[in-house]
């Protein structure tokens, strides 16, 4: 069963995550970028769904020390601001695809699982 770390400083938004991809994957959550950095030194993922917008490290920036550090699986942004699409910053970090907030149950899994067994949706 893949392994997938859902990054969220939302609480609802953890649990709604969780709830939506555990039947599909063994899934590990955290509230903050910082965590995020932590977790994928201290454990194998095979993919990360990660929110943009945190205090502190932002999604952008644990991107960066998540790919620095060598994950090259897939990452996918979380965000509520579709205009990150066009931020030289997001785009350059190294992400896989995007799910923008809200989305549908099926969005969610039909962007995700895929990426987790090799194929691409695109952003």
């Amino acid at each position: 069963m893949h392994r997938l770390l859902v990054v969220d400083d939302h609480e609802l938004m953890r649990t709604v995550l969780i709830r939506l991809l555990s039947p599909h994957c063994e899934v590990e959550a955290v509230s903050s970028g910082e965590a995020a950095i932590h977790a994928t030194e201290a454990r194998t993922f095979d993919g990360i769904l990660l929110d943009i917008r945190m205090p502190g490290i932002d999604g952008v920036a644990a991107c960066r020390a998540i790919r620095a550090a060598g994950f090259d699986g897939p990452i996918i942004a979380l965000t509520a601001d579709e205009s990150v699409r066009n931020d030289p910053d997001f785009a350059s970090a190294g992400f896989t695809d995007l799910i923008e907030k809200p989305f549908a149950a099926d969005t969610l899994l039909n962007r995700t699982l895929p990426h987790l067994d090799g194929g691409q949706t695109g952003p």
